[in-house]
């Protein structure tokens, strides 16, 4: 079970179905890559090991909205969603066609989503390919998928039903179609809905806005400007700039 490593349960914000380690996870265990090796280095076979991949966001009401990165303080579960109708818990589906989210994307924790106090993260059709990828790569015995029902089953977002249960397929090498060279590069495609952040710390985020809605993070000539107000040794406040590249 590589999934709900964490969820409102908890006081803080993580990632319930991350790739690799975050930095700012204390359990250097609740990952996907961790669980893996874990098995491994108990002997286990690998064929016999199974992951799971979800369609679904584990969610968070934010404590400040103004602190939304990862181990951010949270008061509880997120508002349960129109569909899954259950707090703490967001179907795929849910999130992909609400263009009010604001998205950070991460390859290799995985992506989470922002709205005002609400706090999801989960799996993007692109992490299932990479996953599914590693599963195949690795020689592991398959993956999982969790669940049907909060997959995007009626092809709202990309135009295509079951985008995260077709991604596994294609990262497996079990589904050849075309239609999936866009699961590498999903990220166009959700800032059709959602505008992308870049967290720079755990207290500023900055969203970035061009006029096609899309910006990629990986872009080196996307140079953003902040501003901070530092006290000086004598006592004063100045007004300083940052320069903050997203490359």
């Amino acid at each position: 079970m590589t999934y709900d490593f964490h969820g409102s349960w908890e006081k803080k914000t993580g990632h319930h179905a991350q790739f690799y380690q975050s930095p700012r996870d204390l359990n250097p265990s609740l990952n996907f890559d961790s669980a893996v090796n874990h098995w491994l280095n108990l002997g286990a076979n690998s064929s016999k090991l199974v992951l799971g991949i979800p369609s679904y966001g584990r969610t968070y009401t934010l404590a400040d909205k103004k602190i939304n990165g990862f181990n951010a303080p949270a008061l509880g579960p997120g508002k349960p969603g129109l569909e899954t109708a259950e707090g703490g818990i967001n179907g795929f589906s849910e999130i992909c066609q609400d263009n009010s989210w604001i998205l950070f994307p991460n390859d290799l924790i995985g992506s989470y989503s922002v709205k005002g106090d609400q706090w999801v993260s989960y799996d993007t059709p692109k992490m299932a390919v990479l996953k599914s990828r590693y599963i195949r790569d690795s020689g592991l015995g398959g993956a999982a998928y969790r669940f049907f029902h909060t997959d995007d089953y009626q092809g709202k977002c990309f135009g295509m039903s079951f985008p995260i249960l077709r991604s596994i397929q294609y990262g497996l090498g079990v589904n050849d179609e075309k239609d999936f060279e866009t699961s590498e590069d999903d990220t166009k495609t959700f800032l059709g809905k959602m505008q992308l952040a870049i967290l720079i710390d755990e207290n500023r985020s900055v969203v970035i806005k061009e006029e096609n809605k899309y910006a990629d993070v990986s872009d080196s000539d996307i140079n953003l400007k902040l501003t901070e107000t530092v006290r000086t040794d004598s006592g004063q406040e100045e007004v300083k700039e940052l320069k903050v590249n997203a490359g």
